[in-house]
């Protein structure tokens, strides 16, 4: 699939700087302007001002210059303070600045949010450039391990780190489609439609009962792909070896895929900002070359021939549609296809005329009389040259889809605590007529500090999702395979308007595809998936830290499909529209303790030590579902609800969710020894309600160690 794209990065540049000069109560700086105190007392809020008061000392000299990132393009917005004071300004649109009043000895902190704050001793100079960098701390150098983080280049195990700025390389509606590529040992395809399930295989097949990888997403476990907005994502981690992941036990069998989402700054700042794009969705080829309504008949000529001059076959040598071989060793297109090969002569003889036998039809499946494409294209005006390439189902079936997403993002924080929230909309047209994809999103994370011994915080997730039309899913009785098992001389209608299948013998499918797509336009399946969280850290002493997180997702779907009347199409349809609804919900709750003690002894040995529990229970809930015929508006979607239809043939079914519990205990110790050797042991006991009595505890235990040659930075282990 091709994707044309509009670059949205100038946009949000130009957004956040007209925000910063236009909300002077969320930021009191003008570009080029010096700060004001920040009280009668002169306490400070800005980032490196401290917590407390001071006094603006006598300036002396100015300074200007320019600030770019690493690509060299300008930064509007960024704040440049002089240390210890509320001297201070921020860039202008081209990234340049110009503060005056800066005291002999000073210090300027130059700050962004999303990039390393630099200090810069002032000399004296009167210019000064400074090129900015992203805060990588955490994503590249730190990397999420399972119920911790560990240094990347102390990582024993097999860890694949894959960056937000790569997952923003393609706009994809979810993570593991903008995933394929990235990761070495990492497979993952879709079916091509907007929002389908996703196939990820973390180094092969894993399992006889299901090869897909455990996603945890700020802690909290099974977490569907579709939920997460690949916009709020600021790390992702694939664990891929035993070693790494042994610590989730018999859940991390199939791999691991760890995301965090992004948290607040402690900048002092309010950042708001927009990332958008739309773009259109093409099929990357015409369609499979397949032969037409002439070359089909042609094709089948050519076999009847072969029957009689290879094989020597004297009997049955003709075709229910096309007839017997003339001198010319030739078949002969039919006029209509149902009843099955009559010449237009033979329909007048059999009728009295072409009016008349259409004046016969009936859409129960006896008289559902049908031209041949080629004939019925002649009728409706084409040339001869079109008419005898008959139907191109491929062609009937693609479209350009519109796709866009949109998201609004606010970050802050202060020393005290963070705060971020999103709300984000995806909507994906597909590449198939009726198919599409819609995401309403909701995502907050916020964290307190009240000291240094304590936090607290929670991450909340909620998701709005809406499926419909063609699913891409494979098989020959499906979309895709419709368009070249229906034959190219079945025209997509009949005479009297209804879609033409399987009541035209030896056409192919019993439903075409335009006939599915349309059919499909008005179903649809919904989804509610939400998550959420709370957790809290205490650090007693250097090196401890004890934290207990308690999660809920609570996942709803709610699916409606309408089934049309279709005897007249198909010769095994139905004779009576029906209407099938179900709805579903589940809840599962996560309790996760964890106790991480890190030790540096006599400079060269250094351990960290993960000690935790953790308790689920998956399931609880119910499914209901109902279906009822003989719906009188067929094609009124706002009449099918369960109630409209007959009341004497309906069915219902309902069933509670089997509830599962799982308990495990686990332990990781990682030791370092001067920085180049290095060993980490892992164990991890689960018990499943799952198994029986005698079955239900299981050990995963995991050694490996590793020796680091080089202190320069080395490439990921595969």
């Amino acid at each position: 699939m091709n994707i044309k794209t509009k670059t949205h990065s100038p946009i949000r540049r130009i957004l956040v700087l007209l925000f910063l000069l236009a909300a002077p109560g969320i930021c009191p700086l003008q570009a080029g302007t010096p700060l004001q105190p920040g009280d009668p007392a002169g306490r400070s809020s800005l980032p490196g001002s401290g917590e407390t008061d001071i006094s603006v000392r006598q300036a002396t000299q100015t300074i200007r210059g320019k600030v770019t990132d690493a690509k060299g393009l300008p930064l509007p917005g960024v704040t440049i303070v002089v240390k210890g004071t509320t001297i201070g300004t921020i860039t202008d649109a081209d990234g340049n600045y110009n503060l005056n009043n800066i005291p002999a000895d000073a210090v300027l902190v130059f700050s962004f949010v999303g990039m390393r704050t630099q200090e810069i001793p002032y000399t004296g100079q009167p210019s000064l450039n400074v090129t900015m960098t992203e805060e990588t701390i955490g994503i590249e150098e730190v990397v999420a391990v399972g119920y911790g983080t560990q240094a990347k280049k102390d990582i024993t195990g097999s860890v694949a780190v894959v960056s937000p700025e790569a997952l923003a390389e393609t706009p994809v509606a979810t993570f593991a489609e903008a995933l394929q590529g990235k990761a070495s040992g990492v497979y993952v395809s879709t079916t091509g439609a907007p929002g389908s399930e996703t196939t990820i295989r973390i180094r092969g097949v894993g399992s006889l009962n299901g090869s897909d990888p455990l996603i945890v997403v700020d802690g909290v476990s099974n977490v569907s792909v579709n939920s997460v907005n690949p916009n709020d994502i600021e790390s992702l981690q694939v664990l891929k070896d035993a070693s790494a992941t042994a610590i989730y036990g018999a859940q991390g069998a199939n791999g691991v895929i760890i995301i965090t989402t992004r948290q607040g700054t402690k900048s002092g700042r309010v950042r708001i900002s927009y990332d958008g794009y739309s773009g259109w969705a093409k099929m990357a080829n015409d369609g499979f070359d397949v032969l037409n309504a002439w070359e089909a008949m042609e094709f089948q000529a050519q076999g009847l021939v072969n029957l009689r001059d290879v094989r020597h076959v004297t009997t049955g040598l003709s075709h229910t549609q096309f007839g017997s071989l003339d001198a010319n060793n030739q078949l002969t297109m039919p006029y209509a296809i149902k009843p099955a090969g009559l010449s237009k002569e033979q329909v007048i003889a059999q009728f009295g005329s072409i009016e008349a036998w259409e004046a016969s039809y009936k859409d129960d499946g006896t008289n559902s009389w049908s031209r041949s494409a080629y004939y019925q294209m002649l009728e409706d005006g084409y040339p001869e040259e079109e008419a005898r390439k008959g139907t191109d189902w491929y062609d009937l079936i693609e479209q350009t889809g519109f796709v866009q997403n949109h998201q609004i993002s606010v970050l802050g924080g202060s020393e005290k605590g963070t705060y971020s929230m999103s709300v984000g909309y995806t909507r994906r047209e597909g590449t198939v007529k009726s198919s599409y994809f819609d995401r309403y999103s909701l995502r907050t994370n916020a964290t307190f500090i009240p000291n240094k011994y304590f936090t607290i915080g929670q991450n909340t997730n909620v998701a709005g999702m809406k499926f419909g039309g063609d699913r891409g899913i494979q098989g020959d009785s499906y979309i895709f395979a419709q368009t070249y098992t229906v034959q190219p001389w079945v025209p997509v209608y009949n005479v009297g308007g209804d879609y033409v299948g399987s009541q035209a013998s030896e056409g192919g499918r019993n439903n075409s595809a335009v006939m599915t797509a349309e059919n499909a336009k008005n179903d649809w399946t919904k989804m509610f998936r939400g998550q959420t969280a709370v957790f809290a850290e205490l650090r007693p002493i250097e090196g401890l830290s004890i934290k207990t997180q308690y999660s809920v997702r609570l996942n709803g779907s709610w699916e409606r499909t309408f089934n049309e009347r279709d005897i007249m199409s198909n010769k095994e349809g139905s004779s009576t529209n029906s209407l099938n609804e179900t709805a579903d919900w589940r809840l599962n709750w996560q309790w996760t303790n964890t106790a991480t003690y890190t030790k540096k002894f006599n400079e060269d040995h250094r351990m960290t030590v993960v000690l935790g529990s953790e308790a689920m229970k998956n399931d609880l809930g119910r499914n209901i579902s109902a279906s009822r015929i003989y719906y009188t508006f067929e094609d009124v979607p706002n009449t099918w609800i369960i109630d409209n239809g007959s009341s004497s043939n309906l069915s219902n079914s309902g069933y509670m969710h089997s509830k599962t519990t799982m308990f495990g205990l686990f332990g990781r110790a990682d030791y370092s020894y001067k920085g180049k050797y290095l060993a980490t042991a892992t164990v991890r006991r689960d018990g499943s309600s799952k198994f029986s009595d005698d079955n239900r505890w299981g050990t995963f235990p995991s050694v490996s160690v590793g020796w680091r040659i080089s202190d320069e930075p080395f490439m990921e282990p595969t």
